[in-house]
């Protein structure tokens, strides 16, 4: 029987041809299961969306104002550890502190000369910014040891005292830092700060026509707020003001350790962060924090300067004092100040060596501050307009309204003496009087040094006297102020001395213990007060910070405008979109309402409230006034007639009977009102 044929053998080793493999229907299958979930998420929020266009738009707008703040915070701490390399001897929080304070000088500075060529064009900031961080990119070994020294320069607390202190601090300043997160709001940023920086964005230069009492104010931190805004910032400007506040408790507390030995980081940062008003305007787009960064870094120049008598102290205090002349006003005075530490001793040093030491520091005070000086000079004809010499769009009626000289405390001396306690107790942000919560821990714990005194070493007298020397001028300057004018009645022009009040204050924290006793520990009683009062202010911030809720605009469930209108009033915000919804083409007036930031359109502010005033002075009628008015291109008239009508009820305003008859006969012949919310604003169109 025949057999069947065999199979074909398989060679050795192979295995049989496989059906499709299993890889591949596990892939199969995660494609299909990833396609599942990817239909079933997308279609689920396609009906249930998590966000909108609002909430990306708000949070795009923090994500930016967080890349520009800490963008400008590389550049100056990047640039100003270069430049602090040439003095030698610094030490690394020295460095960190002059660094960055230069720093940020130096950007000032590098903006200021684009506006005086009139080159503040977006694209040519970004250029600069661009390139400066760059350069900190690719060799970062600067902005890594200044970030080093900043983290060295916070110790850890001692002590459960310290401990609350340093939580009460920083909670304090996370608070405040999510404050400056929100829009800008207040009043001083919507009349000059921010309102002037638009303007010099808008014309690409410095030399924007003259519009306001505050045009000449010196402008170098509007400089860093003018970067920032160019590239599309908003509250980056806020969080670079806070960030001196934290920079002035390390300059402190750096000069406690070099005056004493000793860290009083905790304490001082803990009562520089209770001064409420102090805390609040950090958290503003305003100027007066940075003043007094750079005063304490000129006081700390100073006093290395009498410890060591090296002349690179000396450089470094007329450095600082010129930048701080380019902030404020204020700081014109600041030479006083420092004459007052420069020439005691001046016997031992011999004359002709007083006299270089004096021209070395003014010299280069002079030199620094310049530049905004030389530019109001040119642009109006008054290095310090509108002060002393007057210039455009002033005459002696405003010089008069805005000095006021007579309606200060001088009539009542005895309340000159008592000015600390006043403004302290009585004190309260935005009302009349000091205008400003001082919260009662400087106070209560500066004078307590006459009890202490005796317990105090040779060397910590002499520091407190330099600090008094130096904090006593500017005190003096202040309480002058003070008894001339009710203008100047406002404590938030003292704050500069105040790094000085709590390191005095930290100090007497330190040294207490000398007075306690087997019966009494005064020391344990001074510090649950202390801390009964810590608590307290935090407390109070954060139910404040419920109130204000400022995360609303951050996640987008408010508008960045609509926020605004919530902490300043809706009738504002209405008002001026009324205005913005204007022709181009329309140039409006602003009776009693100074705020113009958010204009869109042409808009002549009264910063003095005085606008009807002043015109009534230069054209006498309504019929010449209404003719002038159209001849300077005026097409609208905006009245805040709530100020108005304040203004008229309580005197407080230089308008009289002919300025409001000539406004009557004004409104009744040649304005047509357009637009009235009812309760404040009107708005007028010039009839032609």
């Amino acid at each position: 029987m025949d057999q069947l044929p065999s199979a074909p053998s398989q060679p050795d080793g192979a295995m049989p041809s496989p059906l499709p493999s299993l890889t591949l229907q596990r892939g199969l299958a995660a494609a299909a299961l990833m396609a599942w979930l990817f239909l079933v998420i997308a279609a689920y929020y396609v009906v249930h969306k998590p966000f909108g266009l609002p909430q990306l738009t708000a949070f795009g707008q923090v994500v930016l104002d967080l890349e520009l703040w800490l963008a400008t915070l590389v550049i100056a701490a990047g640039v100003g550890w270069r430049l602090t390399s040439r003095w030698t001897g610094l030490t690394p929080v020295e460095r960190l502190v002059f660094g960055v304070g230069l720093g940020f000088a130096a950007l000032g500075y590098s903006v200021m000369a684009l506006g005086m060529l009139g080159w503040l064009h977006p694209l040519t900031l970004a250029a600069v910014g661009g390139g400066l961080l760059l350069w900190q990119v690719m060799r970062p070994q600067s902005a890594r040891a200044a970030w080093q020294a900043a983290w060295s320069a916070m110790p850890h607390p001692r002590g459960r005292f310290e401990w609350l202190m340093a939580i009460v601090a920083l909670g304090c300043l996370a608070l405040a830092w999510l404050w400056a997160l929100a829009p800008p709001y207040a009043f001083d940023a919507l009349v000059y700060h921010l309102r002037q920086v638009t303007l010099y964005l808008a014309e690409r230069s410095i030399f924007v026509p003259v519009d306001s009492a505050y045009a000449g104010f010196p402008g170098l931190w509007q400089m860093l707020y003018a970067f920032v805004k160019a590239l599309r910032g908003d509250s980056a400007t806020q969080l670079i003001h806070l960030t001196t506040l934290a920079l002035t408790v390390l300059t402190t507390a750096a000069l406690g350790r070099r005056l004493w030995h000793m860290d009083l980081t905790w304490p001082v940062a803990g009562l520089l962060t209770a001064v409420p008003t102090l805390l609040l305007v950090a958290a503003w787009p305003y100027v007066d924090v940075a003043l007094i960064f750079y005063t304490s870094l000129l006081c700390y120049a100073l006093v290395a300067w009498r410890q060591e008598g090296a002349t690179r102290w000396l450089v470094l205090a007329g450095l600082m004092c010129g930048i701080a002349m380019e902030i404020k006003y204020t700081a014109l005075w600041y030479p006083l100040a420092a004459a007052a530490l420069i020439l005691p001793g001046a016997r031992r040093r011999g004359v002709r060596a007083t006299v270089w030491h004096l021209a070395v520091f003014a010299g280069i005070t002079a030199v620094v501050a310049a530049p905004w000086y030389g530019r109001n000079w040119l642009l109006t004809g008054n290095p310090l307009y509108p002060y002393l010499w007057g210039g455009p769009m002033w005459d002696a009626g405003r010089t008069a309204w805005w000095d006021r000289p007579g309606t200060g405390l001088l009539s009542e001396p005895w309340r000159l003496v008592t000015a600390p306690w006043e403004m302290t107790i009585f004190g309260t942000e935005g009302l009349a009087g000091y205008q400003a919560t001082l919260g009662p821990l400087l106070l209560a714990l500066v004078p307590v040094l006459v009890l202490v005194w005796r317990h105090l070493s040779d060397t910590e007298r002499r520091g407190l006297g330099w600090l008094g020397l130096f904090g006593g001028v500017l005190y003096a300057v202040w309480l002058w102020g003070v008894a001339r004018s009710a203008l100047l009645m406002q404590s938030r022009l003292l704050l500069p001395v105040f790094p000085l009040l709590a390191l005095a204050a930290a100090l007497v924290l330190n040294r207490l213990g000398a007075l306690d006793t087997r019966a009494l520990s005064l020391s344990w009683l001074v510090k649950a007060g202390t801390a009964l009062v810590l608590v307290f202010n935090l407390f109070a911030g954060g139910i404040q910070f419920a109130h204000d809720n400022p995360l609303a605009p951050l996640v987008g469930v408010e508008t960045r405008f609509d926020y605004v209108g919530r902490r300043i009033g809706t009738t504002y915000t209405a008002a001026l979109q009324q205005v913005n919804a204007l022709s181009p083409e329309s140039k409006v007036l602003f009776l009693w309402e100074p705020r113009t930031y958010h204009c869109h359109t042409a808009c002549l502010p009264d910063s003095l409230y005085d606008n009807l005033v002043y015109l009534v002075r230069q054209h006498g009628d309504a019929d010449a006034l209404a003719r002038a008015l159209a001849g300077e291109g005026f097409t609208h008239v905006l009245v805040n007639r709530a100020v108005m009508d304040l203004a008229v009820t309580e005197g407080s305003d230089p308008i009289g009977d002919r300025d409001l008859a000539v406004w009557h006969d004004l409104e009744s012949r040649h304005l047509q009102r357009i637009y009235a919310d009812g309760v404040t604003y009107v708005l007028y169109e010039l009839r032609r």
